[in-house]
């Protein structure tokens, strides 16, 4: 426990605390009143944070003016100062073979999503598996290790997953205090000649541009499957949604409202409008397929049999691709340049066009780093 800061009244009426020197882990007052800053003495005179800045209480006819933080420095922008500890990360354990027990937990990792955070984990435990079945050691592992392993993934995995595995073997050296041997120049090498073997030998995603979407729209039939596939694409496109996201919906998450849809995606909402053209609108694909399917509950998108039965459980993230390679034959385009995430890269791609601003288009995609939204506003147009 640390003592509260001390708090001494000037002649003017205005307080002025003086906080203790605290450590970078220390976990402060919750009462705590910003270093040299002076407001009226109050009861209620708390400072909270949000979004990287403090808000500071009410002080005559301002109310919560913004101050920016920087952890690193432990500087206020308008000269006081104050010392926060860096944001906390808890983001599950990832158990060693070599008996460690240690967090997935790198100064990035914090802006990871669930699913990166969840593959990550799977990835540090194949290549302990990787490790035992040839008896080397993963935790301190060798450069030489690393750099084999990556050589055999190469033949089987895409450059994408290579990348992957390598930070999160990094990663977990790194919160183990070992120095990470993916820092080896033979292992950055190794993983180098993966990027340039699978780009001539891929062909990347393209984003599904606005007008190939509606043409996918009025190529998919009037039946029960077609109605489910249409609202699939319009729904993953307008929400931006990671094929895991789409999959993954209820009944309940998607809701009607005056301004379109409301569509619940785990921890954030986004609102789709309605189409400005028929083949376009989310709304009224969504309303055709729950209508023509009588769901009432339960998961949004099911299979549909070749007789039209509809089923009652949850389709598969693999099916989205599916669904988008089957509409790009209808529509006459070519299905090997889209796959399930050009929804996703299509409404970036799409969004940028306009002039969205990257916040604005990170808010409705759920991105945590700007870096994958400026990879998906580089994609090159659908040809």
């Amino acid at each position: 426990m640390h003592a509260p800061p001390e708090v001494r009244e000037r002649q003017t009426g205005v307080a002025e605390t003086h906080q203790p020197p605290v450590g970078r882990h220390t976990v402060l007052d919750p009462a705590l009143v910003v270093t040299r800053v002076g407001v009226p003495a109050q009861a209620d005179a708390v400072v909270t944070q949000v979004r990287g800045q403090v808000l500071l209480p009410e002080v005559g006819g301002l109310a919560h003016v913004p101050v920016g933080v920087d952890h690193d420095r432990g500087r206020v922008a308008h000269g006081a100062t104050i010392r926060l500890p860096p944001p906390a990360v808890n983001v599950g354990r990832v158990i060693g073979s070599d008996g460690y027990r240690g967090p997935i937990a790198s100064p990035t990792s914090r802006a990871l999503s669930p699913n990166s955070l969840r593959a990550y984990r799977a990835d540090w435990s194949h290549f302990e598996r990787w490790c035992r079945s040839r008896r080397r050691r993963a935790l301190p592992a060798t450069a030489a290790t690393v750099a084999a392993y990556v050589a055999e993934l190469a033949e089987t995995r895409k450059a994408s997953t290579v990348r992957r595995r390598v930070f999160a073997i990094a990663d977990v050296h790194r919160a183990a205090s070992f120095e990470p041997p993916t820092h080896d120049i033979h292992v950055r090498v190794a993983a180098l000649r993966v990027e340039r073997d699978q780009r001539a030998r891929f062909r990347p995603t393209s984003p599904l541009s606005v007008d190939e979407l509606e043409a996918m729209s009025h190529a998919l039939p009037s039946t029960r499957s077609g109605s489910r596939d249409r609202a699939m694409l319009l729904l993953g496109f307008g929400g931006g949604l990671r094929r895991s996201e789409l999959v993954a919906l209820d009944v309940a998450d998607v809701q009607p409202t005056r301004r379109g849809l409301r569509v619940h995606v785990g921890e954030r909402t986004v609102v789709l409008p309605f189409g400005s053209r028929p083949g376009l609108c989310a709304v009224t694909a969504w309303r055709t397929w729950v209508s023509a399917a009588r769901l009432t509950r339960g998961a949004l998108f099911r299979p549909v049999d070749r007789h039209g039965h509809v089923g009652t459980r949850r389709l598969s993230d693999r099916a989205v691709a599916l669904v988008v390679k089957r509409a790009a034959v209808l529509a006459d385009l070519d299905p090997t340049r889209y796959s399930g995430d050009s929804l996703r890269r299509g409404l970036v791609r799409a969004a940028a066009d306009r002039g969205a601003p990257e916040w604005g288009i990170m808010a409705q995609t759920g991105h945590r780093t700007r870096r994958l939204v400026r990879d998906y506003m580089r994609d090159p147009p659908s040809a």
